[in-house]
């Protein structure tokens, strides 16, 4: 039997700094993960908000988090263009992270926070966090352990555990219980707590490749994202390691219902701009469905739930992790406070009444932008290639706004 403050189901980055924020607040921790130690997420997550940088600066891991991910001098550009190797339309220029610590201001530059935000792929993240975490004297973190049931009363929760390699159970005696383990939450389920919202907003098929010979195709500075707009297929293209490994995301429209309604090579030549003689390798298939979802239930007495066990939806921007991590450090401090005495147990009532609104908020705030997004990529036209009119179309905007 493990005696722990808290235990959390789930060390992913919400569960992680779940963790190591409530080990700074001087909190034990008991953290169960059925991946292995160190073992990769899939490739989801590309971005982490200021606000959540600067979460990460307080428990001590931001300086190890922007020495993750792109190259230092790899540009951190947004690039609007007909295909990746196209022409390119427009361009939202942002420092890479080595002009960030030489002090040069992009466009996210005005927001007051001594922790700008950071582009990085969660498979490089989530490493840096548990590494951090490991080296917490509070935190004791079980890979290859799955949570699998738990009884509560007035003075805490009894958690049952399973080996994944010994099939052997095991109990955890706990104050707290966080479900931090996505968007199949048993913890949420067993808490009562159902998703309310739209189960289905949009398909994705999402690739992962390997073609080391697309950046010496790019027709202008590397960026990190580009978005491919032309009358054949639109999508997305992210930059992974700044060198070789790209995730492209065609986001299906035309009633084009299920993930193999178009076919995938065609799709990923057609948004890179590339012929059938240029060689990639598929690393992983990622597709996703888009959601808008909100727990209507986000507690019960001892156990709570953060992130995608709560909240999901599309994921612009990176908000689906970066709203989990502000779950964890919104309960965070109310559990602190609630073990050490200096609040009463009523002050975790707030953690419902505050995380609830704000991901129902965001929820719609994103699920908009994505219809906005596909109704633009049904409207291309197909003179966005002739040569010269972006300029054409530039030049009779600019005279309208003048008359």
């Amino acid at each position: 039997m493990i005696e722990t403050s808290v235990l959390i189901a789930g060390g992913g980055p919400v569960g992680l700094t779940l963790a190591m924020d409530l080990a700074w607040r001087g909190i034990d921790v008991t953290v169960v993960e059925q991946r292995r130690a160190g073992e990769p997420p899939n490739v989801k997550c590309n971005q982490i908000s200021a606000r959540s940088m600067e979460i990460l600066r307080r428990i001590g891991v931001a300086q190890k988090m922007r020495a993750a991910g792109l190259p230092a001098d790899y540009s951190n550009d947004v690039v609007s263009a007909t295909t990746v190797t196209g022409i390119e339309l427009a361009r939202l220029s942002i420092p890479s992270r080595g002009e960030r610590q030489a002090g040069v201001k992009g466009v996210d530059s005005w927001w007051p926070t001594p922790e700008p935000s950071h582009r990085i792929n969660q498979i490089y993240l989530e490493p840096v966090l548990f590494a951090h975490a490991k080296l917490q004297p509070r935190i004791r973190i079980l890979n290859r352990t799955t949570f699998e049931d738990y009884e509560q009363d007035e003075h805490g929760v009894t958690v049952t555990t399973s080996d994944l390699d010994s099939n052997e159970k095991n109990s955890v005696v706990c104050s707290y219980l966080v479900g931090c383990e996505g968007g199949k939450s048993a913890i949420r389920k067993m808490i009562g707590g159902n998703f309310v919202g739209t189960s289905e907003v949009q398909r994705v098929q999402s690739t992962y490749i390997h073609a080391p010979a697309l950046i010496g195709l790019l027709p202008g500075k590397p960026a990190w994202l580009y978005f491919s707009l032309n009358p054949r297929r639109c999508g997305t293209t992210i930059a992974i390691d700044g060198k070789e490994n790209w995730n492209i995301h065609n986001s299906l429209y035309h009633g084009e219902t299920e993930f193999d309604s178009v076919d995938r090579d065609w799709a990923i030549r057609e948004i890179l701009g590339v012929g059938p003689d240029f060689h990639y390798e598929v690393i992983s298939k990622e597709d996703w469905i888009a959601r808008r979802l909100v727990a209507d239930k986000f507690r019960d007495r001892r156990v709570f739930i953060c992130g995608d066990a709560a909240h999901l939806w599309i994921p612009n921007a990176g908000y689906g992790m970066n709203a989990g991590i502000a779950d964890a450090a919104d309960l965070s401090w109310m559990i602190a406070a609630t073990l050490d005495g200096w609040a009463g147990p009523a002050v975790l009532d707030a953690y419902e009444a505050e995380r609830q609104p704000i991901t129902e908020q965001v929820s719609h705030f994103t699920t908009n932008i994505a219809h906005k997004v596909t109704k633009q990529r049904r409207e291309v036209p197909a003179e966005v290639e002739w040569p010269g009119a972006c300029r054409r179309r530039h030049a009779r905007s600019h005279r309208q706004r003048g008359a």
